[in-house]
C-alpha cells in the first residue's frame, strides 16, 4: 500500500511522456481558414493595384465607402465564393461571351456584384469597361474569357481594401483579363455595373448596433 503514490506519479509519467508528441503534433496543425483569420495566409499577387483615383465616376460625394462595410462583405464573399469552391478554377465570361477552356458548372458569367452597405466588390472582364473608366488598365487587346480562382479574387480585394482604403481596382487571372473592384454603392461605377448582384446587405455599423 506505502508503494502506491510511487506507483502512479511513474504511471502519470509515463503517460505524459506518450502523449507529449501528440500534443505538439496538435498545436502545430494551423487552424481552418475563416473570414476571421484567413487573412494570415493570404496568396501573394503580383498585379498591381491602383488605388484613390480621381476620376468623377470613381470620386464623388455620393461614391463614399465604409471600410467597415468592406471587411464585412470581404468576409460574406469568403464565405459564399471561396469555402465552397477553394480547389476549382472558374471561366470568367463577358456578357454574351462563349466558354472557351470550361465547362458548366464551372463558368462565372460577369459581372457579378457583392454588397453591403456602402461598400461593393465586383467582378468584371475588363473590356466590359470603355476605354477611360479603368484608369492605367493599357492598351489590350483584353480578351471575353479568363480563369481564376475565387480565393485569388479574394485576396486581390483585399488588396484593394487594405492598400487603399478607398475606391480601386486590380487585375486577376491567367491572362490578367478579369477586372476585381472596389467602389461605393453611391457612386458612378456602380450605375456602370448594372447586373449580377449575388448578395446584399446592410451597412456593418447598422448591423453591429
Amino acid at each position: 500500500m506505502h508503494h502506491f503514490p510511487l506507483i502512479f506519479s511513474l504511471l502519470l509519467l509515463l503517460f505524459l511522456t506518450l502523449l507529449a508528441p501528440v500534443l505538439s503534433a496538435a498545436l502545430l496543425i494551423p487552424p481552418s481558414p475563416s473570414p476571421s483569420n484567413v487573412s494570415l495566409s493570404i496568396p501573394a499577387l503580383d498585379s498591381p493595384t491602383y488605388c484613390k483615383t480621381l476620376e468623377p465616376h470613381w470620386d464623388s460625394d455620393d461614391s463614399y465607402l465604409e471600410l467597415a462595410d468592406c471587411t464585412a462583405a470581404l468576409h460574406r464573399f469568403y464565405a459564399v465564393q471561396v469555402t465552397p469552391y477553394q480547389r476549382s478554377e472558374f471561366e470568367f465570361l463577358a456578357p454574351g461571351a462563349n466558354p472557351r477552356f470550361r465547362r458548366w458548372p464551372d463558368i462565372a458569367v460577369t459581372p457579378r456584384k457583392y454588397t453591403i452597405g456602402t461598400c461593393v466588390l465586383a467582378i468584371a472582364m475588363i473590356n466590359f469597361y470603355p476605354e477611360g473608366v479603368l484608369p492605367e488598365r493599357g492598351d489590350g487587346p483584353f480578351l471575353d474569357n479568363d480563369v481564376a480562382r475565387y480565393l485569388t479574387v479574394w485576396s486581390s480585394f483585399h488588396d484593394i481594401i487594405f492598400k487603399c482604403q478607398a475606391p480601386g481596382w486590380s487585375v486577376v487571372g491567367e491572362g490578367q483579363h478579369i477586372a476585381t473592384l472596389v467602389f461605393g454603392a453611391g457612386s458612378d461605377m456602380n450605375r456602370r455595373t448594372p447586373s449580377g448582384t449575388f448578395f446584399t446587405g446592410a451597412a456593418r455599423a447598422a448591423r453591429d448596433e
